[in-house]
């Protein structure tokens, strides 16, 4: 069970840090296993645990969004395991602020 499904960066500036955290707790009373993480274009980079989460133990996804692309941004990250709710789909967006020279 994720605690959030969507990360809105808001405005955010043409190179900064772009990376967010979606946190979950596995609700289940079996250890969930993630599979893979796939996201809706080669902008994302997603990062996510090998091991087994527990149950009642708390874990995260990391996704890195590359704010070297200007503009209004969308993009989904589908995160496959053994868990009943298999995919669940998490998004992130945003509009990343190109300063102009004068």
């Amino acid at each position: 069970e994720f605690s959030v499904t969507t990360n809105d960066y808001g405005d955010i500036a043409y190179g900064s840090d772009g990376k967010c955290r979606f946190e979950f707790i596995n609700t289940s009373r079996t250890p969930v296993l993630i599979h893979r993480v796939r996201t809706s274009c080669g902008c994302a980079n997603p990062e996510w645990p090998n091991a087994p989460i527990a149950p009642g133990d708390k874990s995260s996804i990391s996704v890195e969004y590359n704010t070297r692309i200007p503009g209004t941004f969308q993009k989904t990250i589908t995160v496959y395991s053994n868990a009943k709710n298999s995919p669940v789909t998490l998004y992130i967006k945003g509009n990343v602020i190109k300063e102009t020279q004068p």
